[in-house]
């Protein structure tokens, strides 16, 4: 925990998306409830039912993962 990221966080001007899983202990999702308040417009939260933080190796988890990653940058045209 090197930085602060509640307040590094309103250093971002640009379209941002917060995916928190709804079981992850290292990085709750109350904490990224709190980072999505700080967060400058445009923003989006998605808390994921069922993940934790090491959903990256679980296939199915990632595909879910990633079709919010790709719904968010069609949205703003990333």
């Amino acid at each position: 925990m090197k930085y602060n990221n509640l307040l590094e966080i309103s250093k971002i001007h640009k379209p941002l998306l917060i995916i928190a899983g709804e079981l992850d202990d290292h990085i709750t999702p109350k904490h990224s409830k709190e980072l999505y308040l700080k967060a400058n417009k445009p923003k989006q939260l998605v808390v994921v039912k069922g993940i934790g933080h090491d959903y990256r190796f679980k296939d199915k988890e990632v595909k879910l993962v990633n079709k919010y990653i790709i719904d968010f940058l069609k949205k703003y045209s990333l």
